[in-house]
C-alpha cells in the first residue's frame, strides 16, 4: 500500500516538545511525519529532532560539518545560486545542510541521467528516470542516515514541482513470497556505491569492484534497529550484487518487485515554506518531482544509530 504519513498541523516548537514521546511512537509506526507550516528555528528544530531520537535510543543527530559559520549565524535562504556552506548551519544540537539535489540538476542539464531504464510512474511524477532517482539513503555505508529532519525555507514553484515522494520500503518486504523474503534476509549481498555509469543501475550479480570493503556484505532485507522489522535496504539506483551464483530466477523476481512497487506505491508531499518532515530512512525510499534550479531550498538534518561514531 502507498504511504500514509501522519499530517499534523498547528503546532509550535513548545507544543511539539510537549509531545515529544508520542510523535516518537508515531514515526515508529508510519515512517513518515509531516508537520504544515510549523516553521521552526533552526536551534528549534533541532533540539526536537535530537529529543525525538532519544525517546526509544532510535537516532542521534551527529555534528563534524564545518560551515565556516558559528553557532548563532542565520544562513541566507534565497535559493540554489550560492555555495552549499551558504545554506548550512552548525549548531549544539545538529549539523544542518542544505540539499545538493539543485546542483545535481544543473550537473546533469543535458537530460542525461545514468540511471537506468526505469518506467514512468502512474502519476508521472516519480522521476526515477531523471537525476534524483528512487533511492534509500546510503545503504552501502557501514553507518548510513536512518532518520532525517527536512525543512522549506524558500520555495517559488508550484507545489507539484520539487515535492518530495516516499515509498516504504518496510511494506515491500511484507508483501513479497515468504521464498523471496527468506532469500533477501539469509543470502549475502553488497551495494556498490556507483552513480555514473548506467551498466551498474540494476540489480544484478556484478563482481565485487576493486578495494571493496568486506564488511560491508550483508543481506538486502535487514531489520530496523527499534522495531526490528524487516524492510529492503536497497537503492534501485545503485548495484546490487550477490555473492553466490545462479541466483537468476531470485534476482530477477526482486528486481521486478521492487520496479512494481516503487511505481505503484508511492507517496509525494508537496511542500509549503516552514514544513517540517520527520523521515525514517531506514525504511523510505524517497525522491524529488522536477523544479527549476533556483526556485527551491531544503535544509535537513541527519540522524545515525546510537552506537555510530561521531563521524561515520
Amino acid at each position: 500500500m502507498a504511504v500514509q504519513p501522519w499530517i499534523v498541523e498547528g503546532y509550535d516548537f513548545d507544543s511539539l516538545m510537549k509531545r515529544v514521546g508520542h510523535f516518537a511512537d508515531l514515526l515508529l509506526e508510519h515512517g513518515l511525519l509531516a508537520f504544515r507550516e510549523v516553521h521552526l528555528t533552526r536551534p528549534e528544530h533541532g533540539t526536537f529532532f535530537r529529543a525525538l531520537g532519544a525517546v526509544h535510543n532510535h537516532f542521534r543527530p551527529l555534528g563534524g560539518v564545518p560551515t565556516g559559520q558559528p553557532p548563532e549565524a542565520e544562513p541566507d535562504f534565497v535559493g540554489l545560486t550560492k555555495a552549499d556552506d551558504d545554506y548550512s548551519w552548525r549548531g549544539e544540537t545538529s549539523t544542518f545542510l542544505a540539499e545538493s539535489h539543485g546542483q545535481a540538476f544543473k550537473a546533469f542539464a543535458d537530460g542525461e541521467a545514468p540511471w537506468g531504464d526505469w518506467d514512468n510512474s502512474k502519476d508521472g511524477r516519480s522521476n526515477i528516470n531523471t537525476v534524483l532517482p528512487w533511492h534509500i539513503e546510503c545503504p552501502m555505508n557501514e553507518w548510513p542516515q536512518i532518520a532525517s529532519a527536512w525543512t522549506m525555507p524558500w520555495k517559488i514553484c508550484p507545489p507539484e514541482q520539487g515535492a518530495t515522494g516516499f515509498c516504504d520500503y518496510q511494506d515491500l518486504y511484507d508483501i513479497l513470497d515468504g521464498d523471496l523474503q527468506e532469500f533477501l534476509r539469509t543470502e549475502p549481498a553488497y551495494i556498490n556505491d556507483i552513480r555514473y555509469s548506467s551498466e551498474h543501475t540494476h540489480l544484478d550479480g556484478y563482481p565485487v569492484s576493486p578495494g571493496y570493503n568486506g564488511e560491508f556484505i550483508r543481506p538486502v532485507a535487514l531489520p530496523h534497529p527499534v522495531t526490528g522489522k524487516y524492510s529492503i535496504r536497497h537503492s534501485p539506483c545503485l548495484a546490487t550484487g550477490f555473492i553466490s551464483e545462479g541466483l537468476d530466477e531470485q534476482m530477477l523476481r526482486f528486481k521486478e518487485a521492487v520496479r512494481e512497487y516503487t511505481n505503484n506505491n508511492h507517496y509525494f508531499w508537496e511542500w509549503t515554506i516552514g514544513d517540517l518532515l520527520i523521515v525514517d530512512l531506514w525504511r523510505m525510499a524517497h525522491t524529488v518531482s522536477d523544479f527549476p534550479l533556483g526556485e527551491r531550498t531544503m535544509v535537513g538534518t541527519w540522524g545515525y544509530g546510537i552506537d555510530a561514531p561521531d563521524h561515520p
